[in-house]
């Protein structure tokens, strides 16, 4: 069972960058990964990561990614990928719409794991 927890998010509709930090993690090292940058603790688990490009590689519009309320990211990662999946929640107009986003990134270095941070 994964353990979910809190973090924060923000979202730069300029350059078109999302990132995602774990509240309260403590910042060990970062690596580069197809255009993505992912944070690790001192136990190699994630603690954030920034999409560059986010609407292009999340396939989720820059409208929603503006306007997020809620949202779950998830992460598996195994001995050679790691998958991304976004739920997210968004407040367009009066309406509140859900779209999910999901991005594949190589892995070489990190240990496999699951991973689930509530927005």
């Amino acid at each position: 069972m994964t353990n979910t927890k809190n973090a924060n998010y923000q979202y730069d509709a300029e350059n078109d960058i999302l990132f995602i930090r774990v509240q309260h993690a403590t910042y060990e090292s970062s690596c580069e990964k197809d255009a993505a940058v992912i944070d690790y603790n001192q136990h190699k688990k994630i603690i954030g990561i920034e999409f560059f490009n986010a609407s292009t590689r999340l396939h989720i519009s820059k409208e929603s990614l503006k306007n997020i309320t809620r949202g779950l990211a998830k992460a598996k990662v195994t001995k050679h990928a790691i998958h991304i999946t976004l739920t997210l929640f968004s407040r367009i107009g009066t309406k509140e719409v859900k779209t999910i986003g999901t991005h594949e990134l190589t892995n070489e270095e990190l240990p496999p794991q699951v991973l689930a941070y509530a927005l």
